[in-house]
């Protein structure tokens, strides 16, 4: 329990209790925060960087951010329901989509190999 409360003050919940006594606000933003944790279902280069400066792991020099930014925007209009998949592939054709795959597949390769080096390193110590 102690754990949780600490946890509610790192994240800057405010909670307090409605007029009715029954509800307490706040929780919402709290729930929020806790199950989203630092990366929801979208993902781009921005944050990837903020987590690169905060933990201290390097980022692949491929860029992506384009790509990376087609695939969130795309994701979340057919998670939306504001466009059908045929929609979102029309604008590029399939070798097009697959340079694409593979460019997104070797930043995320190189990433985790970054990241599994920062770990086995100890880098976070320093």
């Amino acid at each position: 329990m102690r754990k949780q409360f600490n946890s509610l003050i790192d994240k800057k919940v405010a909670f307090k209790h409605t007029k009715d006594g029954n509800t307490i606000e706040g929780y919402k933003a709290y729930e929020d925060k806790v199950s989203k944790g630092e990366i929801s279902g979208n993902i781009d280069v921005k944050i990837l960087e903020q987590l690169s400066k905060k933990y201290g792991f390097t980022l692949p020099t491929i860029n992506i951010t384009n790509e990376l930014s087609t695939i969130k925007k795309r994701r979340n209009q057919l998670a939306h329901g504001e466009i059908t998949f045929s929609e979102a592939g029309k604008d590029k054709s399939i070798e097009e989509m697959i340079v694409i795959k593979n460019a997104v597949t070797q930043y995320f390769n190189s990433l985790m190999n970054n990241i599994k080096n920062y770990i086995e390193n100890e880098e976070f110590k320093m």
